[in-house]
């Protein structure tokens, strides 16, 4: 009789997994024992370190290819696992596979389940371990958002520039985990450097070469590629705040318990020149200056500069082209030109001396709403009061555990204290909209100071430079024909600042007598 091959898949769910509880190690030599007590000879052993939800594991897929090759071959073969649920965790493709398994003939053995079972008893270990998964990925979900809810950062990957610390008695009192976030001295300087040369205008590419630089110890033992660094800027924990919700800005959120490494105001203009980066984009040749910022008058598309020869016919180009869609052009010169003659109309009214006086109370009125608005104040309000509600949670859990009160009263104040938490965490996403339509505009000193330096770039020739001033202002121009050949009127969306210039100027029209 041909000799029976005992091919072994042994699998764990994450690399820490792969350090301790249910190894790999362990797995295989328990398959091992089985597959040579039954008198069977041992074939290819197969590894995954991979979550069993997904099917496309690698070795998983290379297991079946094997058997598929070793059947057609002639050979008897067996799959050996340590249990049913190593092949994985998704009832659908375990009964794909134990019906593509049967078809060809191969038993599957399961060590701690006493060798092969039924097919009810596999499709019941089958969805045992689907419900598992379920279960165990609600609780992880419960628990993190227990934990952030007290204000601190579940434990999980580090993120760079912090190490993890043993939580202190009056920290755990206050809901934190048993180990809390804190600065790793040694990596926190190139952190705040990274975000620094990011807000000074280096591109994403250009820091990660910076940062691959740096000694192993300095990025803590990581692999920091261009991906992995875009991460970094992108991640709020550095200001001590959560992942906002899709349309929130990450410092309207509260401030966490972990210590921050650099403060709001680089935050801000390092995601201020991010955005820039992805509104603008960057130019291999640099002639264009609305390259990002024009939008095709016919389908809305971005549009983006092109020649047709090395000296003449330079134009904006509708993407559409590239799905086929549209493909309008229209002069550069002639919509730059335009443009320029818009935005330095706005920089001389606003940059008036003469009406210097009027300028300033214009701006004014523009930072400050003229009813007194005290959002900041409420938010705080509404933040103390979410604050004051978890703790009297957590006190109300530990006095019921130590027998100070009845399950009866327990349940009483909990449901009033989570109606109170739950008015607060309302009252505060309302504020936070609220204070998200009132833009930030900088102080009148330093926009007349920014004014004398944008009309000296408009009027020069560095058309990069132009292009940033013109992004300073103006989030989309699209270009419309009069009808008339060769002209346009330009229909903007402005910058929050872009908006505030415009309206000074009105002010200083309003203010010249007739």
């Amino acid at each position: 009789m041909p000799a029976t091959i005992g091919l072994i898949y042994t699998r764990v769910s994450s690399d820490d997994q792969a350090l301790k509880g249910m190894s790999l190690d362990t797995q295989v030599s328990a398959c091992r024992q089985y597959v040579v007590k039954q008198g069977w000879t041992l074939g290819q052993e197969y590894q995954d370190v991979m979550s069993g939800r997904k099917d496309n594991r690698p070795a998983y897929q290379e297991m079946l290819a094997d058997v598929r090759r070793l059947r057609g071959e002639g050979r008897l073969v067996v799959v050996v696992v340590m249990r049913r649920d190593r092949l994985g965790r998704r009832l659908v493709e375990q009964v794909r596979c134990r019906e593509e398994l049967k078809g060809l003939g191969v038993p599957v053995h399961s060590v701690s389940e006493g060798g092969e079972v039924s097919d009810l008893i596999a499709n019941i270990l089958a969805s045992v371990a689907e419900d598992e998964v379920r279960r165990l990925g609600q609780r992880v979900k419960e628990v993190r958002a227990h934990i952030s809810a007290q204000g601190w950062a579940p434990v999980g990957r580090l993120p760079w520039g912090y190490a993890w610390r043993d939580a202190t008695d009056a920290e755990r009192r206050l809901g934190a985990p048993l180990r809390v976030l804190a600065v790793n001295d040694v990596e926190a300087p190139y952190v705040r450097e990274l975000f620094q040369r990011v807000a000074d205008g280096e591109s994403i590419r250009k820091a990660t070469q910076w940062v691959q630089s740096l000694p192993l110890a300095a990025r803590g033992g990581r692999v920091l590629d261009y991906t992995s660094v875009r991460v970094v800027l992108l991640s709020p924990t550095v200001v001590a705040r959560l992942a906002p919700e899709d349309g929130w800005d990450a410092l309207d959120g509260r401030v966490m318990r972990w210590p921050a490494i650099i403060s709001d105001d680089l935050w801000r203009a390092a995601q201020h020149r991010l955005a820039k980066g992805r509104q603008l984009g960057r130019q291999a040749r640099g002639g264009f200056m609305l390259s990002g910022i024009a939008r095709c008058p016919r389908c809305g598309s971005r549009m983006a500069g092109r020649t047709r020869s090395k000296t003449t016919m330079w134009r904006y180009r509708c993407n559409g082209i590239q799905a086929g869609r549209c493909g309008a052009e229209i002069p550069s010169a002639t919509v730059d030109e335009a443009v320029l003659a818009d935005i330095r109309e706005i920089i001389a009214r606003a940059a008036s001396v003469e009406f210097r006086p009027l300028l300033r109370d214009a701006w004014e009125r523009l930072r400050t709403p003229a009813v007194k608005d005290d959002t900041a104040a409420q938010i705080a309000a509404a933040e103390a009061a979410s604050s004051k509600a978890r703790t009297r949670l957590i006190k109300l859990g530990t006095m019921f555990v130590d027998g100070e009160i009845t399950r009866e009263q327990h349940d009483t104040l909990r449901e009033t204290y989570l109606a109170d938490q739950d008015a607060a965490e309302t009252e505060l996403a309302r504020l936070r909209v609220k204070a998200r339509r009132t833009p930030t505009l900088p102080p009148f000193d330093q926009v007349m100071a920014d004014l004398g330096t944008w009309g000296d770039i408009l009027s020069g020739v560095d058309t990069l430079a132009r292009r940033d001033v013109v992004g300073e202002l103006v989030e989309q121009v699209v270009p419309e024909s009069t009808g008339k050949r060769g002209r346009y009127r330009m229909r903007y969306t402005w910058t929050p600042a872009g908006d505030a210039l415009r309206l000074m100027g009105r002010a200083v029209r309003q203010a010249v007598p007739a």
